[in-house]
């Protein structure tokens, strides 16, 4: 399992990115690889499983494009376990494997909101 940290500065407010697997977080832990001190934690983002058409990995918050529809957003499913893309009106699609060669990455939802508006 792979989770991206998204961070921010207490001071300047500037945020930044980093990617941890399980295995790193567990053998460390939080307070060893983060400032705590002078960075806040503003999202733990799970890794899908896929890699853009750019080769980019999909994580949850991230917002994609794709060429026959708006910008989506990628949220995990508790209900079925799954993670799907949703849109600015709340629709609902899976994502499928065999799409992600037209799923571009181009921001997330927690740095890049502007996206998501139709």
């Amino acid at each position: 399992m792979k989770f991206r940290y998204i961070l921010k500065n207490k001071n300047t407010g500037e945020a930044y990115k980093k990617i941890y697997t399980l295995n790193q977080i567990q053998k460390k832990g939080l307070s060893a690889l983060f400032d705590l001190e002078n960075y806040e934690i503003i999202s733990v983002d799970l890794f899908v499983g896929l890699k853009d058409k750019n080769g980019i990995d999909i994580f949850q918050k991230d917002i994609v494009s794709h060429r026959n529809w708006s910008n989506r957003v990628v949220e995990y499913q508790n209900k079925y376990c799954r993670f799907i893309l949703i849109d600015s009106q709340k629709r609902e699609m899976k994502i499928n494997d065999f799409e992600k060669e037209f799923i571009e990455v181009i921001g997330n939802a927690v740095e890049n909101k502007e996206l998501l508006k139709n």
